[in-house]
């Protein structure tokens, strides 16, 4: 049975999802973008239904989530960052939803972008580029995308958690 890390970074332009095996490899990388920018119903609609269909993996595996946490909320795009948030929360619940009952999720979590940039350079103020880098030095995981480094860092993130929580 194959266990899956899921690291999700919400974006209003481009939402990153990685998830890893194991061994760390990546099994798939999925962006989301809505096509809809102004008005919020269908553009979060599409979220939602995009999001559920890129995380929705075969059901001969164990995932784990975590979804990193707004930041930045009191800035221009503070509400818009949030209902992206929420879509993603709400989409994750949905999928999840069968295979949670069934055993098939064991752990979803939301992050603060300051663990995840301490855990990644030991620094919670790092900057895109220093995180890109360090990525690349730590796991040999070679993207110029910050969505997709971020998503990446999340799913280790989470991968070294859990196994700390299992005892491996």
């Amino acid at each position: 049975m194959t266990k899956l890390y899921i690291g999700i970074d919400p974006s209003f332009s481009d939402t990153a999802i990685v998830a890893l095996n194991e061994d760390g490899v990546v099994y798939q990388e999925r962006h989301v973008i809505s096509k809809v920018q102004d008005n919020p119903i269908p553009r979060l609609t599409e979220y939602f239904l995009k999001v559920k269909e890129a995380i929705s993996f075969p059901d001969n595996g164990i995932c784990c989530i975590a979804i990193e946490e707004p930041m930045g909320m009191h800035q221009g795009n503070g509400a818009k960052m949030g209902q992206v948030f929420a879509a993603v929360v709400l989409a994750v619940a949905s999928a999840a939803w069968y295979k949670f009952e069934h055993g098939a999720i064991n752990y979803a979590i939301a992050v603060k972008p300051t663990t995840i940039k301490k855990f990644v350079t030991g620094k919670g103020n790092a900057k895109k580029d220093t995180i890109i880098k360090e990525i690349y030095k730590r796991w040999g995981f070679d993207t110029d995308n910050n969505n997709t480094a971020d998503a990446y860092a999340i799913a280790q993130w989470l991968k070294a958690k859990c196994e700390a929580e299992d005892g491996n």
